[in-house]
């Protein structure tokens, strides 16, 4: 993170603050950060104070020799809240404004908070090897003795980056390079996934191209209409309505769509698991009692498959 930090411009101070019971005071002490990722013992507390950090986000760092400072005074530009994501209060939504706690309805409040107020945010989850305890979510204070392999990934916990900013190209710019400087260590290809909340999952419009093959060419024309803002695609299909000619049955009419999937998208998951993104919907629009009438037939059709090549 300390060598991100360096390419960002103009250059920026890393404060850090400690996150437990309550969120601690800003520091700029430059080797907190460095201590904190090989200390284990830096962060002793009970519970974590997950929706108070993200609480603490849209607010102006105030230090004791700036007591005159106003709400109008910058925020600061990057938030990343390293945390092992588990839920570690004692009671549920004692703090009805969600300023406090863990509880996960807080903490999903106080980011919706964010993302109404124009922020950008995204969600890193990293496996890494883990030594310590696993504390149970669901039966307070219990707790497992748990060590990770060494060089073996399936054995390794995950860990979760919560990153905002109020500058949404500033996001994606140190997101883009936080990854390209992390993959190198990381245990296996799947070890990193991101979760984006403010990025577009697209970088342009989808590429559609339809082959058809055998009988149907005999039966069926296609053509592809691109929206004037070429932000929507339309496929029109013209069939064969003529009652007089052969009956061929039920044709495949491949349909290959090629999306531009963004880099934020490609690490939310597999080629498989994006692919359940997409909802395939067939609407039929002809006029059945005009059909009737003129004693045309229609063409019946099903979604048969869906797969990545």
């Amino acid at each position: 993170m300390r060598q991100v930090v360096t390419t960002i411009s103009p250059n920026i101070n890393v404060v850090t603050r400690k996150v437990d019971t309550n969120v601690g005071p800003p520091s700029s002490n430059d080797l907190e950060l460095s201590q904190a990722a090989l200390n284990r013992t830096t962060f002793n507390g009970e519970e974590t104070d997950l929706a108070g950090a993200i609480n603490t986000f849209a607010t102006p760092l105030l230090n004791a020799s700036e007591e005159n400072q106003t709400a109008d005074a910058p925020l600061p530009r990057f938030h990343i809240l390293v945390t092992d994501g588990a839920q570690s209060t004692q009671q549920q939504r004692t703090d009805t404004s969600c300023t406090k706690g863990s509880d996960y309805v807080c903490v999903k409040r106080q980011i919706l908070a964010l993302l109404e107020k124009g922020w950008g945010g995204t969600v890193i989850g990293i496996k890494s090897e883990f030594g310590g305890k696993v504390y149970s979510e669901i039966q307070k204070g219990l707790s497992i003795q748990y060590t990770s392999t060494t060089n073996k990934a399936e054995t390794y916990r995950p860990f979760y980056l919560y990153i905002f900013s109020p500058d949404r190209a500033g996001l994606e710019k140190l997101v883009t390079n936080f990854k390209e400087r992390i993959r190198p260590f990381l245990a296996s290809n799947d070890s990193l996934r991101e979760f984006p909340l403010s990025s577009l999952y697209a970088n342009g419009m989808a590429k559609v191209e339809i082959k058809l093959e055998g009988k149907a060419k005999d039966y069926v024309e296609s053509t592809i209409y691109k929206s004037k803002d070429e932000e929507q695609v339309r496929v029109e299909l013209l069939v064969d309505l003529n009652t007089q000619r052969q009956n061929i049955g039920m044709q495949t009419v491949p349909l290959k769509v090629t999306i531009p999937w963004s880099s934020q998208a490609t690490d939310t998951g597999t080629e498989t698991e994006l692919l359940k993104l997409l909802k395939w919907e067939l609407i039929e629009v002809n006029d059945e009692k005009k059909s009737k009438k003129e004693n045309h037939r229609f063409p019946e059709l099903k979604l048969v498959k869906t797969e990545v090549n």
